[in-house]
């Protein structure tokens, strides 16, 4: 069965389904969906003031109800709100969320949304506490005690303020001294009680509430080195008087509470010395060299500390606890300890072999000497003056009734090999010490092979030590079976052999010239395999973060071994050709000792040497245990040379640690001193110098070097007269001259002196001592003089001349140059008259009351007469003076030549126009095949006009002219010169202008 559907229906079908949809799109219309979104934002320097400010743009009319929101993922979100900015945001990534609706049809929601809206900042809330690590415990009843506290976060500009504390202790704002996030209250006289503080910035503030307990007791030396045997007596004299002992002190017990190692520290504790029974009448610091971090505590090395025993004396505490060292806290006696002990005499302190004895052994042209030295050895235990007296059995070799500290330097005496001898020694208290000495043959017979030698994939080499004698000349015969390989004199006491193979017998024959031969048998050798351990070395050169060089330690490593390194991200890998000194010993120098940035990770390295064997090792590497913050220094000039004042921080492991400075380079004869902190060192003499910092004292020291830095090169400049600053001068009408002199360089104060013109005698006024100028009141117009100029150090100008002007016949004003080109500076200058005021005065309104102004920028409008005006001192009468300031235009461009029109074989004078400038131009000439680029020199083309040269071939050519002033360069316009192919016409007369261009097809 068939439809049929009349078209009238159709029609009306269409129509009703059109209305409808026109109908929807109408409301639809009245909201546009195509506006756009766009934030700003402003950064959260505090914990949460950021902004987002949101804009739209596009068709908004008809929307309502708009809102603003935020989120992110780490929890911090904002409600949509109407407030086109969002305030309150802390740092972080957002997503900003825009709704709307639609004035038309409320229930048309609009959305639109912008991810990673970014609010900068990295503000962090304070944390604080205090370390108690690093604050110390006041003593009970004292006020010795020091505050530490941990902070972190905040702005950088804190504010301290103690809000409550024990009595007698001062509240209220305090300025601590920053170290990282350690901050260290400025004083160290804190009691025991409980404090309050807040630590503020302007955007928070945060309370650190805390107990300082009290401490009680005194100390214990490491090892008791007070009380050491008496073979290992810790006490000498100073060999200048007995009744000053040198200790060698420990410092604090590494078992010690903390506490006790700070105020060891900071110097806090004193030691003295007395008979048993009685108090010290003289006090001396207990101090350290150096420590080391070891298990968590520090270890102190050993100090030497002298000690006054007046009225009594060295020797007078030989029996045992006779001697009292007492060790208290500064200035309080209630807080003391004391330890029994005694001196040793020289006899008891060199029973020990380990003991130094009281004279050195020495061969001079193969016969034996000895030098007496007690001054030297054992540690000046000897109170001077001596008698001592040497013997062969009855026969006496050396007498010395008066023997001084440091005649050592003049008591050598020959003896024999295999020789008994008595030394006696008799001190200036009668004391008698015996010691008997026997110098033996010292010298060898017999050759060996050195256990060191060096490898090669194709044989080996080693060395032989040969026998030492008197004489130093010797034969040589290396043999392979009967064949002679290697013959030759030797004057050293080692013999260097060639390149030996593998599996080879070998035997050397050596004597002393026209001596007995002898032989040394060689075996033969197998290419050994080689073994590798690999390490880093964190630098002391480098004061970077994880700076390291490797190093390796190995056996049988054979030359042209390659090690190829590979690490973690951020290593650059590197690959190493070996030399090793030898193969038979352990190596740490076969890695170039350059550092590279080495962070904590895995390393893989593959040794080849290139012999047959690849080995591949893993090693890791935990990073620098040093931080190194803070490191620099000031410079002071004194007479010593310039003074340096080094600081630093050192962070070991987490820990601030003490640190110690030296150079540890410099110019020859530099300075080797080690300082603490605090103390200076001297670069006595010019040249560069490196700035080392460490942890140690001790120059052998672990860690006496962790890092260095150079220092600004010293060079010194010598005293000299600064003239800017030196005039002499009549006034108007004036009787007498003022003479002003002043003195650069140098250490002040200075002494000034006024000799006569000849430099023969000192003039009748007294020398002026100044740290600044000099001011004589002294001569007239026209005389002449000499000044001599001494610093503090003794420096000394004796030769600077000066003359006396009269101040109305010259002008005061100057200027270089009086001519200057637009946007230079113009420099004003006036004589010096004393420490007076100057009034200057110019074109545009132009003032000043300096001396010698400076006006940048120089303007056409700054052209004209300057004028400055000066009372002088110690005149009445003002005086002008006045210059004149030209100002040059800058260069610029005219007209040039213009295009060219020319046949071949003809020529034209090209030209290019400049103005500006102060005229005195140069020129240059260049050419260029497109007039574009390529710009090219024309050789001597360097005149106001170029010829043109006459063409052969037609064609566009391109010139301009380079204009160079004083004021500027400038490049003229591009100059084409079109040659074609040109005739004349026969009656017509020739006009350049007016050419038949006769198509020829070139």
């Amino acid at each position: 069965m068939k439809l049929y559907i009349n078209n009238k229906y159709i029609a009306a079908f269409v129509c009703l389904l059109m209305l409808c949809l026109l109908s929807q799109h109408t409301v639809a219309q009245t909201c546009a969906h195509d506006f756009t979104v766009a934030a700003t934002t402003s950064p959260s320097t505090c914990m949460a003031n950021g902004t987002v400010t949101v804009t739209l743009d596009g068709d908004t009319q008809n929307l309502i109800n708009i809102q603003y929101g935020l989120s992110s993922t780490d929890g911090f979100n904002v409600t949509p709100q109407n407030n086109s900015t969002i305030s309150g945001v802390p740092a972080g990534t957002y997503t900003l969320t825009v709704l709307a609706q639609c004035s038309a049809d409320p229930t048309y929601n609009e959305i639109k949304t912008i991810e990673n809206v970014i609010v900068e900042g990295n503000y962090r809330e304070i944390e604080t506490s205090i370390n108690f690590l690093e604050s110390r415990k006041p003593y009970a009843g004292c006020a010795t005690g020091s505050i530490v506290l941990n902070v972190t976060g905040g702005n950088g500009s804190l504010t301290f303020n103690i809000t409550s504390a024990p009595a007698g202790v001062a509240t209220g704002v305090i300025t601590p001294i920053k170290d990282g996030d350690l901050y260290r209250f400025p004083t160290k006289n804190y009691s025991a009680g409980h404090y309050t503080v807040e630590i503020s910035d302007e955007c928070y503030t945060a309370i650190a509430s805390f107990t300082l307990e009290e401490l009680t007791g005194i100390p214990n030396m490491e090892a008791n080195s007070i009380l050491s045997s008496t073979i290992n007596s810790p006490f000498y004299v100073d060999g200048k008087s007995c009744n000053i002992i040198v200790i060698n002190t420990a410092g604090v017990s590494a078992s010690a509470d903390n506490d006790y190692h700070l105020y060891f520290e900071d110097e806090m504790y004193e030691i003295g010395a007395a008979p048993t029974g009685q108090t010290p009448t003289a006090w001396t610091d207990w101090v350290y060299q150096n420590k080391e971090l070891v298990n968590g505590r520090y270890f102190y090395y050993t100090s030497t500390t002298p000690l006054d025993l007046s009225p009594y004396s060295y020797t007078d505490f030989f029996t045992s606890n006779s001697l009292d060292i007492h060790v208290r806290l500064k200035g309080y006696a209630s807080y003391s300890r004391v330890y029994q002990t005694q001196t040793v005499s020289p006899d008891k302190y060199m029973t020990n072999v380990m003991r130094p004895i009281p004279y050195k052994l020495a061969v001079k042209d193969c016969k034996p000497t000895i030098t007496i030295c007690p001054d030297i050895q054992p540690k000046f235990l000897y109170c001077y003056p001596l008698s001592i007296t040497i013997k062969q059995g009855k026969q006496e070799i050396y007498n010395n009734a008066e023997y001084q500290f440091g005649d050592y330097l003049k008591s050598t005496v020959p003896i024999e090999f295999d020789t008994s001898y008595t030394m006696t020694i008799t001190d200036n208290t009668g004391k008698i010490h015996t010691i008997n000495i026997k110098y033996s043959y010292p010298y060898t017979t017999e050759a060996k092979l050195s256990s060191t030698f060096k490898l090669y994939c194709e044989g080996w080499k080693a060395s032989v030590e040969l026998p030492k004698g008197c004489e130093k000349s010797m034969d040589i015969e290396l043999r392979q079976g009967t064949t002679i390989i290697d013959t030759k004199l030797v004057t050293t006491e080692y013999y260097s052999m060639p390149l030996l193979s593998y599996g080879v017998d070998y035997s050397l024959n050596y004597r002393f010239v026209n001596g007995e031969w002898k032989t040394l048998n060689i075996p033969a050798k197998k290419m050994p395999t080689p073994s590798y351990t690999f390490t880093t070395s964190y630098s002391s050169l480098s004061c970077g973060d994880d700076m390291a060089s490797f190093r390796l330690s190995g056996t049988n490593v054979s030359v042209g071994t390659t090690v190829s390194i590979t690490g973690p991200s951020g290593y650059t890998p590197r690959t190493y050709t070996l030399n090793p000194e030898s193969a038979s010993k352990q190596e740490i120098t076969l890695l170039p000792s350059a550092v590279h940035y080495t962070p904590a990770g895995t390393y893989t390295i593959v040794a080849d040497n290139n012999c047959g064997n690849v080995q591949t090792i893993k090693i890791t590497a935990n990073g620098a245990n040093y931080k190194v913050r803070n490191f620099g220094y000031t410079l002071k000039e004194t007479c010593d040379g310039i003074e340096v004042t080094p600081t630093a921080d050192i962070i070991y492991n987490g820990l601030a640690v003490p640190v110690y400075f030296h150079f540890s380079s410099g110019p020859d004869g530099y300075d080797q001193t080690t300082i603490p902190l605090g103390q200076t060192l001297t670069m006595a003499s010019v040249g560069k110098y490196r700035l080392g910092v460490g942890i140690a004292q001790n120059p052998g020291a672990t860690n006496y070097l962790v890092c260095s830095m150079p220092i600004e090169e010293y060079i010194k400049k010598p005293l000299s007269l600064d003239v800017s600053k030196t005039s002499a001068y009549n006034c108007i009408g004036g009787e007498s001259g003022t003479i002003v002199v002043k003195a650069q360089n140098g250490i002040a104060p200075y002494t000034y002196e006024l000799w006569n013109a000849d430099n023969t005698q000192r003039e009748a006024i007294d020398p002026v001592v100044s740290d600044d100028r000099a001011i004589f009141h002294y001569g007239k117009t026209g005389d002449k003089y000499t000044i001599h100029i001494t610093d503090a150090c003794g420096t000394c100008m004796d030769n600077i001349g000066i003359e006396v002007f009269d101040l109305s016949t010259i002008n005061i004003a100057s200027t270089e140059p009086s001519s200057v080109c637009l946007g230079e500076s113009i420099n004003l200058k006036c004589a010096t008259l004393g420490g007076v005021s100057y009034l200057w005065t110019g074109p545009n309104g132009f003032t000043s009351t300096e001396q010698n102004p400076v006006i940048t920028g120089a303007t056409l409008a700054m052209q004209g007469t300057y004028k400055v005006s000066v009372t002088p001192e110690f005149c009445s009468q003002p005086i002008e003076g006045k210059v004149d300031i030209t100002v040059y235009p800058s260069v610029a461009k005219g007209v040039s030549s213009g295009t060219q029109e020319i046949c071949k074989k003809e020529s034209v004078s090209l030209t290019s126009e400049v103005t500006g400038g102060s005229g005195s131009y140069t020129y240059q000439w260049q050419s260029s095949a497109d007039g574009i680029s390529g710009w090219t020199d024309i050789s001597g083309a360097t005149g106001v006009n170029y010829i043109f040269p006459a063409q052969t071939v037609s064609g566009a050519y391109y010139y301009r002219r380079i204009t160079t002033d004083r004021c500027g360069m400038v490049e003229g316009d591009a100059i084409l010169v079109n040659v074609g192919n040109c005739v004349h016409s026969a009656t017509a007369p020739v006009n350049p202008k007016q050419r038949s261009v006769v198509e020829t097809g070139e």
